[in-house]
């Protein structure tokens, strides 16, 4: 029943739109409605880009790292809480 928990907390941590969020937030745009109608960075450079070209920059930046970082955290975590490799692996899956 852990397992399951910990994969539940990576895969809701792992679904977090963190470039539709920082578009709205930030630059009131939702780019779910605009441009390529992607949720990622190109699509966040793409359309704020149109009203504040350097917040558009900002914006495009911050969603990649906050995007590696969201795979990239649980797993860390996970691993210095002493988790076997095959559920790091899976989470990492």
């Amino acid at each position: 029943m852990e397992n399951l928990i910990i994969y539940l907390l990576a895969y809701l941590i792992g679904a977090i739109p963190f470039g539709l969020l920082l578009a709205q937030i930030f630059a009131k745009t939702n780019i779910k409605n605009a441009g390529s109608k992607s949720i990622g960075a190109t699509n966040v450079l793409r359309v704020v880009k149109e009203s504040d070209p350097k917040l558009a920059k900002t914006l495009a930046v911050a969603t990649i790292v906050l995007d590696a970082l969201k795979g990239i955290v649980p797993i860390l975590v996970a691993k210095i809480l002493g988790y076997d490799e095959n559920i790091l692996w899976t989470m990492a899956v």
